[in-house]
């Protein structure tokens, strides 16, 4: 979702910016308000997997 709002954003502020979107009759005011998409940011491991369980099992190494 946040890919495709960023993209909107993209092509419309183009749009605005070359004056296509008066061109249209698109408003400046839908424009600057289309909201942004902001990415979740993805947890990442801190250890490879074979680490991970080694560190959470010591003593059946």
């Amino acid at each position: 979702m946040a890919a495709t709002f960023n993209g909107a954003r993209r092509i419309l502020r183009f749009a605005m910016e070359s004056g296509e979107a008066e061109q249209i009759g698109l408003a400046r005011s839908f424009i600057v308000t289309l909201p942004t998409g902001r990415y979740k940011s993805v947890r990442r491991r801190p250890f490879p997997d074979d680490v991970a369980r080694a560190l959470r099992r010591p003593a059946e190494q």
